[in-house]
């Protein structure tokens, strides 16, 4: 295997979003006959050690989001 070089590197960047805001990023696709597509969602909640109702709340949307919710989303 050979090894990267710098420019074959995708610019990622952190940001510092604002409470409240949201951002939406629109990349076409390279292959124009490829019919797939894909969605990242972020989610920033906060730091840890916040409150405990905060905590459960996130706990719970996350089992939402575990895999078989995913898969069967997905198909």
């Amino acid at each position: 295997m050979n090894p990267v070089k710098i420019e074959d590197l995708p610019d990622i960047r952190a940001i510092a979003i604002e409470d409240g805001h949201s951002y939406t990023i629109e990349k076409d696709l390279v292959d124009k006959t490829n019919e797939n597509s894909c969605l990242v969602v972020y989610y920033e909640v906060g730091l840890e050690g916040s409150e405990l109702k905060e905590k459960m709340t996130n706990s719970i949307v996350m089992q939402f989001l575990n895999e078989p919710f995913f898969n069967d989303l997905r198909t």
